[in-house]
């Protein structure tokens, strides 16, 4: 019984070993890309993001500055703290560009306003990805507070 037992537990292992057969494949060669050429077209991580010329500061009086509720401003739908998410691109030579409302506010006047004083907005430092100027996506964030 035991000579059996030891027969089919050799005979098993050698099939598996023998299923184990190695396969080559032959590599074909593959032509060597230029390392920016499998980067995004518009990256979302920089090592250096894209700077407001004055700091964000200075970014939001400009937007304070620039930007009207329109006829919207008389609204009492809007009374309180009104909350707008602007996403838009800022180019390898700091131009602003693609300006996109993520939250809309219900107030198309004001949005157009926040649309165009984006797209009016000065020369930005671009971002910079391996020391390179990139094209780079940037989030505003804007509350505006109406009484």
């Amino acid at each position: 019984m035991k000579v059996i037992f030891h027969i089919i537990i050799f005979l098993g292992f050698s099939f598996q070993l023998r299923g184990q057969e190695v396969i080559k494949v032959k590599k074909e060669p593959v032509a060597k890309k230029n390392s920016f050429d499998e980067f995004p077209e518009v990256f979302t991580i920089v090592d250096k993001n894209a700077e407001y010329p004055g700091g964000m500061a200075d970014m939001y009086r400009y937007m304070m500055k620039n930007t009207t509720l329109g006829i919207c401003g008389n609204d009492f739908n809007l009374r309180g703290c009104v909350t707008i998410f602007v996403k838009f691109i800022i180019d390898e030579n700091g131009k602003t560009q693609d300006p996109e409302i993520l939250k809309e506010t219900g107030c198309k006047d004001f949005e157009q306003s926040v649309v165009k004083a984006i797209l009016n907005m000065p020369q930005w430092s671009p971002a910079l990805f391996r020391n390179k100027p990139v094209k780079s996506w940037f989030n505003l964030p804007m509350k505006i507070k109406i009484q």
